[in-house]
This record gives C-alpha cells, structure tokens and sequence, in this order.
C-alpha cells in the first residue's frame, strides 16, 4: 500500500490507509461462484437510462439493482426513474434514487473498513476532476481483485472494469451475502 501511495505522490505512514483507497478481500468461494455466474449473465447487456431488463438495458443504478433482485432471488424491484445524468449533478432526486439501490440492496456502508468484498457496491464522484463527495457512478465489485462491474454513461454495455486506487471512490457498501448460497 505504502508504494501505491508513493506512485500517487502522497506520503504514508505505516498503518496508516488513506481515505478512498480499499483493500481487496475474497470471501466465500461458493458464494464468489454465484456471483461470477450472475455477473457472467449480465455482460453485454446495453445501455439504457433506466432500463430494468437484462439482456435489454440497464444503467449503472439499475444494473445494480438487477444484480440483487438475481442474488436474493426475488421479483424485480420498483425504482424512481431518474434523468441520465441524475448523478453528475448531485441532485435531490438521484440521491433519493441513489437511496433506494442501497436499501433495495440490503446494504450497510463499509468505508472505514477499509476493504472491497466481490457483490459490494462500489460508488464513485463522476470522474477524476470532480471534488464532491456524493456518488455520481455505481458499480458492483467483481471476483477478482480490483475489478468492478458496471454499465456507463458512455453507452458502454455492462462489461467488467478494472477499479484504480485512489480518490474516485466515495462509498462501498456490503449486503448481506450469507442467503445467496
């Protein structure tokens, strides 16, 4: 960690971590399976501002949604529909939106942990020069370290990414993965 810090210019101590930057931990290879497995069904899918249908289209919000209404096996949840860029501006509405998915998702907020689990959300600011610390972008973490998948703006179809270190992350939460065996 203390060399990826020095590559960002900014000094550490030992022990220390700084804010934004996670650590990667595996956890339950059954329950890593089913996730690679729903991740795996849902690559490809297109882009579309608040689709709901995989396969069809999906948004970094509802894609997220989609992935837990598969892992808790349950009928597809109902979502306020949000503007395209809802989360750039930081609005009322997308962080009532942005609510909503984490409830739905029936997840608790990790940052001071400190560590990135696969099927936690990952949520960012809406690129590197932005200063605020509301999440603009969601994203789900993948089996493998320091990858997340997601579905962007750029009408990227939901594909698998690698996750950089450092300063864009403003929040992972963790559901609970025990009923998803």
């Amino acid at each position: 960690m203390q060399d990826i810090m020095a590559e960002m210019g900014q000094p550490m101590k030992p022990g220390q971590r700084p804010s934004g930057v996670f650590l990667w931990r595996s956890i339950d290879p059954g329950i890593e399976s089913r996730i690679a497995a729903t991740l795996r069904m849902m690559k490809g899918t297109p882009y579309r501002s608040n689709g709901r249908v995989i396969g069809e289209g999906l948004d970094c919000r509802t894609s997220v949604v989609a992935f837990f209404d598969t892992m808790y096996r349950r009928e597809r949840s109902e979502l306020v529909a949000v503007p395209q860029d809802a989360g750039y501006h930081g609005s009322e509405l997308s962080k009532r939106a942005m609510k909503q998915m984490i409830r739905l998702s029936d997840s608790r907020e990790v940052g001071s942990e400190g560590y990135i689990e696969p099927g936690d959300i990952v949520c960012t600011r809406g690129n590197a020069e932005d200063e605020s610390t509301h999440a603009a972008h969601a994203m789900i973490a993948g089996i493998e370290a320091n990858t997340v998948w997601h579905a962007s703006m750029d009408g990227t179809a939901f594909s698998r990414s690698s996750l950089a270190v450092g300063g864009r992350v403003v929040a992972v939460y963790r559901p609970e993965k025990q009923s998803w065996h």
